[in-house]
């Protein structure tokens, strides 16, 4: 409370002033939109590999049980890369690369410190979904992918339009400790 005098009069009258306080403002909460990154393609081949692998599949008259869930290896995925690429690049399609190595060799050179299991190659899909059902509805590559004694992969592609196939995959598969 304020006193003064008023005008004149020798009594002093209080004066009231109002103290106002500014309000508070609350800026509005901004919750941040959520990104979710479409998986990429090595993601999505390793996730459509492990719903087989969580059910089980029949590769030809062999019925394999559910499996260990596998994980990506980046060692994998460049020996499979660098195999694709090969593949594309010079116009062939072989489990032997254009310098004479098998699977084992390149995974090995591409620094994969466990143990090769095996590969699977396929040539003239453009996509994840029509790569896996390919290999699944060939017994001998199916039978790859059910192994229960593999628990990593590395998937690779590599296109030259060209050259016969297009586009050309490969599923390296193998045992590491994790």
């Amino acid at each position: 409370m304020l006193v003064a005098c008023g005008g004149g009069n020798s009594e002093i009258s209080p004066i009231i002033t109002p103290i106002i306080t500014p309000p508070i403002i609350t800026p509005p909460i901004v919750i941040p939109p959520i990104i979710v990154e479409p998986p990429t393609m090595e993601e999505d081949m390793r996730n459509r590999i492990n719903v087989y692998r969580k059910t089980g599949a029949t590769c030809g008259i062999n019925v394999f049980p559910s499996a260990e869930l596998v994980i990506l290896n980046n060692f994998l995925n460049v020996a499979a890369t660098n195999h694709s690429i090969d593949m594309a690049k010079n116009n062939f399609f072989s489990h032997t690369g254009s310098n004479g190595s098998d699977f084992w060799s390149r995974q090995y050179t591409a620094g994969f410190k466990g143990q090769p299991r095996g590969e699977a190659i396929a040539a003239g899909t453009y996509n994840v979904e029509d790569t896996l059902k390919l290999w699944m509805n060939s017994p001998p590559h199916c039978t790859i992918i059910m192994d229960s004694s593999m628990n990593t992969i590395g998937i690779g592609k590599g296109q030259n339009v060209n050259s016969q196939y297009g586009m050309y995959w490969t599923l390296d598969t193998g045992y590491d400790k994790i």
